[in-house]
């Protein structure tokens, strides 16, 4: 066992005073006799029943403090000065010291020196990267939020399940909870709800909602007097659109993060995406079962895995996959993955309720799993056909005429998007089709 295996073995789950050092909002000066506030600080709770609870943080994208404590300037300057500096969400730094346990973690990480010496000094709770420097306004801050999940993806696909290392890396991610917390923080960045809110494995989330929901309620209770228009609340906007936008941003490519990662952990062989749709054979798929930890398909099937992925496929938009091209090739890399597997197939088939659900929940849940990952895709598959097809039938009328059509934006993210789309199509129909016949 290394070093850093060493230090991953006494590092906590949760860093209050790192996320306090290194993400705090930025207040002023009249509020910052309480520096430490208590809500940062309940993150775990217990049940009823005596389970502990482990809540997400909210956001991803708080603001860390600046480095210099003239704060008696203008609040303008300093806030210019924070937002140079790129945040670090603190399930990233739980996943990296999660992550340094399994074996070959850490060889992975050291191929990238300098950023794994920046980040393992945030979890240790430095800020500074040993030349005089805060981290946060390193050249690796962008890198540092997805680098210990790029690099876990990095060590699955660089392990095949035909090894036994391989085989005993999955089954130890398992074990100690790390494909729990890549679940958990999906659910957290996609917003999708597990299937199963009950099980033990994602507890965190009935939490968050419970708290959003609280808070939607007492916004709506501030109405405006009658007869003075519509709307609610106060007439001063407080919603920062780049912000919003920088904060979607950040969680689209944590969820794309996640997936690869997800498919890297499944199907190895098919990162590099050189497999074709005979590429997953019946033989293969069995080994594939065998190698795989036999409760991985009840954990992805109680997940919120299947919301997520229903709901980023029933996206009728063109245009609009265009502008995720990155999520949506992660999406699709996943969906092969799956159908490399046997025991995993039926998660793209309709799902069946709870056996101890009312008739009309039943029903209602059948016929909303009739529209399955399956055919959500075939129908995502059939748009992209009918573009394509509108596209050639254009350009055939044009007869030669060279005019750049400015309403299509991103075509060289749609070159790589619509074939990917069609082939996962084929494979996943390949997949399905094989295991109802069976």
């Amino acid at each position: 066992m290394g070093g850093l295996a060493l230090i991953a073995e006494r590092l906590p789950m949760l860093y209050p005073d790192v996320i306090q050092q290194v993400s705090a909002p930025v207040v002023p000066s009249a509020t910052q006799e309480k520096p430490k506030d208590s809500d940062q600080f309940e993150w775990v709770t217990i049940e009823q029943s005596g389970e502990l609870v482990y809540e997400a943080p909210e956001s991803i994208a708080a603001e860390p403090p600046p480095i210099n404590k003239q704060q008696t300037q203008s609040s303008s300057a300093s806030s210019s000065s924070v937002q140079t500096m790129s945040p670090i969400p603190a399930h990233s730094l739980a996943a990296f010291g999660l992550f340094l346990r399994l074996p070959g973690y850490a060889e992975v990480l050291l191929k990238e020196r300098k950023h794994a010496q920046c980040l393992l000094r945030l979890v240790l709770g430095v800020t500074d990267d040993g030349e005089g420097s805060h981290i946060l306004q390193s050249p690796s801050a962008n890198v540092l939020p997805t680098l210990p999940f790029h690099v876990l993806r990095a060590l699955f696909s660089s392990t095949p399940l035909t090894t036994d290392d391989g085989v005993l890396l999955r089954r130890m991610a398992l074990e100690i909870g790390a494909i729990h917390l890549i679940l958990a923080c999906l659910s957290a960045l996609s917003h999708h709800a597990p299937r199963n809110p009950n099980a033990s494995t994602n507890v965190s989330e009935p939490q968050i909602s419970s708290c959003h929901g609280a808070g939607t309620t007492e916004e709506q209770q501030l109405y405006w007097a009658k007869g003075t228009g519509f709307g609610t609340g106060s007439t001063a906007s407080g919603w920062d659109v780049e912000q919003a936008l920088t904060k979607q941003r950040l969680e689209e490519e944590h969820v794309t993060c996640l997936l690869q990662v997800l498919a890297s952990y499944i199907n190895p062989a098919g990162s590099n995406g050189s497999h074709g749709v005979d590429g997953s054979s019946a033989d293969s798929r069995a080994h594939n079962s065998s190698a795989l930890p036999a409760v991985l398909q009840e954990l992805l099937c109680q997940s919120c895995l299947i919301p997520a992925m229903s709901s980023y496929l029933r996206n009728d938009s063109v245009l609009d996959m265009a502008r995720h091209v990155p999520l949506y090739r992660a999406l699709l890399e996943l969906l092969r993955a799956i159908s490399t597997s046997t025991a995993l197939v039926p998660l793209l088939l309709p799902l069946s309720g709870n056996p101890g659900q009312d008739e009309d929940e039943e029903d209602e849940e059948h016929s909303e799993g009739q529209t399955s990952v399956g055919m959500l895709l075939a129908k995502m598959k059939t748009c992209v056909d009918t573009y394509t097809n509108r596209l050639r039938s254009k350009k055939d009328k044009s007869k030669g005429v060279v005019k750049p059509d400015s309403s299509d934006p991103e075509p060289e993210g749609l070159t790589l998007l619509v074939p990917d789309i069609q082939r996962t199509a084929e494979i996943v129909y390949t997949a399905t089709t094989s295991l109802r016949q069976a």
